[in-house]
């Protein structure tokens, strides 16, 4: 799986890292990153988690079928304004199935 910050998936995401700015203290922005399944097995149970009190995952794909792209949508509620991007872990669990 590879996380991609445009549809066209030519802007990878490097390792499991949200990397966000450009949002003031007391503001809500809306972020969106690919998830692409680049594998020849169907992703099921997925399951995406940040562990940030200031970060909501709002949409996330359950399943992917091979070669499929899905949508991460999450938003940043920052409580101060950051001189530097948010850069937070984002934890992604499933399981990999193999099928006929």
């Amino acid at each position: 799986m590879k996380l991609f910050k445009d549809i066209d998936l030519t802007e990878e995401v490097v390792g499991d890292i949200l990397n966000v700015d450009g949002v003031f203290a007391g503001e809500t922005k809306e972020f969106k990153i690919f998830v692409y399944n680049d594998d020849k097995a169907y992703l099921t149970h997925l399951v995406f988690t940040v562990n940030h009190p200031e970060i909501e995952i709002l949409e996330a794909p359950e399943t992917l079928t091979p070669k499929e792209v899905g949508e991460l949508i999450f938003k940043w509620s920052p409580t101060v304004t950051l001189d530097e991007p948010l850069k937070t872990p984002l934890k992604i669990t499933g399981i990999r199935e193999l099928r006929p």
